[in-house]
Formats: structure tokens, sequence, C-alpha cells
């Protein structure tokens, strides 16, 4: 599902502010993107036992790991886009 599709979906499941939530999944979305690319891109190309062979085996697991890194990487973004994560205006709870 597109991070458009994922903030609309919070938005209308938790009625916050459709705006907020689109923007921030993107972020998320950007930044275990980059995080994960750049994490990953060296263990792919230091993996010098890939071949013809076992070449599904890398493929899947690097699914299953990239699976893992983008729910670690945008979990704290979910509260943020829910207005959860951000200051409060109410003064008793400064």
């Amino acid at each position: 599902m597109s991070r458009v599709g994922e903030g609309a979906l919070l938005s209308r499941l938790f009625s916050v502010p459709m705006r907020r939530s689109i923007f921030t999944m993107i972020l998320a979305n950007y930044l275990s993107a980059w995080f994960g690319g750049l994490l990953l891109r060296g263990a792919i190309l230091d993996a010098s036992s890939i071949d013809l062979n076992n070449g599904w085996m890398w493929f899947w697991g690097m699914v299953v790991i990239t699976y893992c890194i983008t729910l670690v990487m945008e979990w704290p973004f979910i509260p943020r886009s829910l207005g959860l994560g951000g200051p409060t205006s109410d003064p008793r709870q400064s």
C-alpha cells in the first residue's frame, strides 16, 4: 500500500487530519528507504557468495530483512501521524 493510502487510512480510522497523516507517512517512507538502502547496500555488495544457484534465497532473505527494517523505522511515525507524539496544547501536561 502506498504511503498516501496508509496516511489516508490512518486519517479515516482515527479521525485525524489527513494532510498530517499522509505527510508523516511519506516522511517515514523516505527515512526507512534511505536508511535501509545505505545499510543493506554494503551487505549486498560484500556478499560474494551470490550466484545463480542461491540468488532466490538471497532475494527472499532481503525481502524479509527490508520488511523488518521498514517496520522498525516507520513505527515511531505512527503516533506522530495520529497526533500523539508532538507537543500538547493542554497546559496541565506541560
